[in-house]
């Protein structure tokens, strides 16, 4: 049933009645170590579920473990002597992901000088592992659905479907249910890998597996079984570890390289944001939902770039190739260049009298289109368009007599036919009696 409220709908669903899983007697699965009761539901489950074929979905914050599920699910079933093949598929770029998993013939696309098997294919018999299924585009996802429901793949530029026999399992630190609201995520898709559904436990929430898992790892990188010092382990127990296991393994591997600190020297523990408190500090509140996530994320993006540019020298493409990659995937030139422009990192001067004009232009990545932010040194006619890198004007944002001040206004990325503009590079030009200020865009479909 759907209810409006206001501008908000609410959807409710009967859902129907939970399973019990009674908890597992094992303290361990696979690479998975933990005597809590968190670790012993999540273990019972994956017990149960390394012993079919269902899909599966494992959820939880970054440093968990999730991948380590994934591999200890494979190891425990059928098909363990069979491929295991991991896909992260926030690390693949759109154009290229259907290729990736489903493979291509040659002459498909430009490059495709031979067919090439997709992941799907040399997996057959065996298990691929589906991480960060989250960031999967949204045109890519009926097309996996697809796979899931028929078992059948095509390559790119083929029309035979090819017969499969994978199991899937899919991993993601977001909410889907929370991206499935918003759009980004399709409602069937998320149905189709939750079959069976494990939320894997933060660190915080099971303290009591901290001396077993440092112990574990002190074993692992010195292969000695000696405790960590008891008065260290009671400092670690009170932490919080934004980044869970892979957080307490990283500082174990410094520890018994380096030494171990001084508890009393240790930094406060570092407690991560939370409901409570004053959240002012932490998000601009006093934007909508919407538009502050879109500010945060182009915050963050700006931040991201430059610090990509700084360690380079400002050097794009040496920022290109020393992009982390998975999979041989590097980010391209290109995307190095639409970012400097997008968060306008090359600017002309603003206006002659030293006043502020253009100041930020940020895009929504759903829409396409963009907001402009920018301040008039004083009232009076006003010009703002958009250009193309030849000069030639493409379309008039806003013309006509503006009060003085700070202004924010959104463009849809259309021309003045109404058409939408190909995605690339652009100037936002404003001009006025003061002068001229301009800054670079990009459009982003």
């Amino acid at each position: 049933a759907l209810v409006c409220v206001g501008g908000t709908t609410l959807r409710f669903e009967l859902t129907t009645d939970a399973t019990v899983v009674e908890l597992s007697p094992h303290a361990r699965f696979g690479e998975l170590r933990g005597h809590s009761r968190e670790m012993r539901r999540v273990f019972a489950i994956l017990e149960k579920a390394a012993r079919t074929d269902t899909t599966l979905l494992v959820t939880g914050e970054t440093g968990t473990g999730k991948e380590l599920v994934a591999q200890a699910i494979h190891d425990g079933s059928a098909r363990a002597a069979q491929a295991y093949l991991t896909v992260d598929c926030g690390a693949i770029p759109e154009t290229l992901i259907e290729s990736e998993l489903f493979g291509h013939v040659r002459g498909a696309f430009s490059g495709a000088v031979q067919d090439r098997k997709g992941v799907f294919e040399d997996a057959d018999g065996g298990t691929i592992f589906l991480d960060e299924i989250g960031e999967l585009p949204l045109a890519m996802q009926p097309k996996l659905l697809r796979a899931l429901e028929t078992r059948t793949i095509r390559r790119v530029g083929e029309n035979r479907p090819r017969k499969i026999d994978v199991r899937v399992i899919a991993a993601t630190h977001r909410t889907l249910v929370r991206s499935v609201n918003e759009g980004t995520f399709r409602e069937d898709l998320y149905y189709r890998l939750a079959v069976i559904e494990v939320e894997l436990p933060p660190l915080r929430a099971r303290r009591e597996d901290i001396p077993e898992l440092t112990a574990t790892f002190i074993e692992r990188f010195t292969g000695r079984a000696e405790p960590a010092p008891p008065e260290l382990l009671s400092t670690l127990m009170r932490r919080d570890w934004p980044g869970n296991v892979r957080e307490l393994r990283n500082f174990v591997e410094r520890s018994v390289s380096l030494g171990w600190p001084d508890a009393s020297s240790m930094p406060a523990p570092r407690a991560v944001p939370s409901s409570g408190g004053d959240a002012s500090n932490l998000v601009p509140v006093h934007l909508s939902l919407k538009e502050a996530r879109l500010a945060w994320m182009a915050q963050f993006e700006s931040v991201y770039c430059r610090a990509l540019l700084e360690k380079t020298g400002g050097n794009v493409t040496r920022a290109a190739d020393g992009y982390p990659r998975t999979l041989d995937v590097k980010l391209p030139r290109s995307s190095v260049v639409v970012l400097q422009a997008r968060n306008t990192l090359a600017v002309e001067p603003a206006f002659s009298g030293g006043a502020t004009g253009i100041e930020r232009a940020w895009p929504n990545p759903v829409t396409g289109s963009l907001r402009i932010a920018f301040t008039l040194p004083s009232a009076g006619e006003a010009d703002l368009a958009v250009y193309d890198t030849q000069g030639r004007r493409v379309a008039t944002v806003s013309r006509g007599r503006l009060e003085a001040g700070p202004r924010e206004l959104a463009w849809d990325a259309r021309n003045a036919a109404g058409e939408r503009v190909p995605a690339g590079l652009y100037l936002l030009r404003l001009r006025t009696a003061e002068g001229t200020s301009t800054r670079r865009i990009a459009v982003v479909r």
